[in-house]
C-alpha cells in the first residue's frame, strides 16, 4: 500500500511538472527580459513558490476533509482528473506542441501561475487522499525541481522534439498515477 501510494505521488508528480518542462525551456527565451545568468535564480524562485503552493494545497484539503469528509475522496479525484483533462487541452491546442511561438514575460508568468495552481491540487489531493507525508512532499518537489532542470537544459540546446516527447510521457504517467489512486479509494471503500 505504501509502496503504491509513492508510485501514484510520483507519477502525479512528474505529470504535474510537465508544465515545468515547458517553463524551463522558455528561460532561454526569455533572455530580453531577465538578465543573461538569472534564468535558473527564476526557476529556483518558481520552485520555492511551488512548494508553498503544495503546502497551501495542503491546509485546503486539512480543511476539505473537515467541512465535507465523506466526499473528499470523490472530490480530490475529480480535481485530479480536471487538471489533467485541462493539462492535455492546453497540450493539445498546439501552442504548446509548437515552440516557435515568442514566449514573453507574459506568457511566462501565465503559465508559472497555472503550474503553481496544478501544484496546490497536488498538494490537495494528496492531503485529501491521505497520502501526504514528508516523504511525499520531497518526492513530488524532486521530480518538480528535476524537471526544471531537465527543461532548462533541453530549451539551452533547443531539443523541442525530445521535450515534446516527454511532455508526452509524463502527461500519461499522470494518467497512470489517477488510475492507481481510483484503483486504490475503490479499493479501500470496498473493504
Amino acid at each position: 500500500m505504501i509502496l503504491n501510494s509513492h508510485i501514484s505521488v510520483l507519477l502525479l508528480s512528474a505529470g504535474i511538472a510537465s508544465d515545468n518542462l515547458i517553463l524551463a525551456a522558455m528561460s532561454r527565451n526569455t533572455a530580453r527580459v531577465i538578465k543573461q545568468g538569472k534564468q535558473l535564480v527564476i526557476l529556483f524562485m518558481l520552485l520555492n513558490i511551488q512548494m508553498m503552493a503544495f503546502v497551501y494545497g495542503k491546509w485546503a484539503g486539512k480543511a476539505l476533509k473537515s467541512y465535507i469528509p465523506e466526499q473528499q475522496y470523490w472530490l480530490a479525484l475529480f480535481m485530479l482528473v480536471a487538471t489533467a483533462v485541462r493539462m492535455y487541452r492546453e497540450w493539445n491546442k498546439g501552442k504548446m506542441q509548437d515552440m516557435k511561438i515568442a514566449f514573453g514575460l507574459d506568457g511566462y508568468l501565465g503559465i508559472a501561475c497555472a503550474t503553481s495552481i496544478y501544484v496546490f491540487v497536488l498538494g490537495l489531493t494528496l492531503e485529501s487522499l491521505q497520502l501526504y507525508s514528508p516523504t511525499a512532499y520531497l518526492l513530488s518537489m524532486l521530480v518538480l525541481e528535476t524537471m526544471m532542470l531537465l527543461g532548462w537544459c533541453l530549451g539551452q540546446f533547443q531539443k523541442f522534439r525530445l521535450l515534446k516527447a516527454i511532455q508526452i510521457i509524463v502527461l500519461l504517467m499522470m494518467l497512470a498515477g489517477i488510475s492507481i489512486l481510483i484503483y486504490q479509494t475503490h479499493n479501500e471503500r470496498m473493504l
